[in-house]
């Protein structure tokens, strides 16, 4: 059986908005293009599901239908020596308690979702920006944080609980 090395993505366009690829195997030679592959997903459907496409020199994961290289899938995306994964703490190891999505701009959700303490911690969800604005969801609180300002549009505002307001010390 002849082995089939490693596959990286030539073109990242999509022919005729299928989701689709162009994947070039390493053996090709500069004249030949490659071949078109439709991109597994976790949910697709009629103007609905999830949308994660490679960037152009990604390394993807390509199955064959019956076995054909002329009839390939994208069945996932691989990091390697140059691109390596998003990182919270590059320093910390792994945590499978911590899962995240982070653009190539640097937008991130994060989602961290561990056992149950006994002061009943029950993890958080973060959707962050690059330019360090934030809400967090967590057990007992809700956090919005801006780095210019904040703006709440809606034709009714209603706030049930107790209003704290600090105020500078020169008032």
């Amino acid at each position: 059986m002849s082995k089939i090395q490693g596959v990286v993505v030539a073109k990242v366009a999509d022919r005729n908005a299928l989701g689709q690829i162009l994947v070039k195997y390493p053996w090709l030679t500069g004249d030949e293009q490659g071949y078109w592959a439709p991109v597994a997903t976790t949910m697709g459907g009629g103007s609905r599901g999830s949308w994660f496409m490679p960037e152009k020199d990604d390394d993807v994961l390509v199955a064959f239908d019956h076995g054909d290289t002329d009839h390939p899938y994208v069945v996932g995306f691989l990091w390697n020596g140059k691109n390596r994964p998003p990182s919270l703490d590059p320093s910390a190891d792994a945590d499978p308690q911590r899962r995240m999505l982070k653009s190539v701009n640097g937008h991130m959700i994060e989602i961290y979702d561990p056992d149950v303490a006994a002061d009943g911690e029950a993890g958080y969800i973060r959707l962050r920006d690059t330019y360090g604005n934030e809400i967090v969801l967590g057990n007992s609180f809700i956090s919005i944080t801006g780095t210019g300002s904040v703006t709440i549009d809606a034709p009714d505002i209603r706030i049930n609980g107790r209003i704290v307001l600090p105020t500078p010390k020169n008032i």
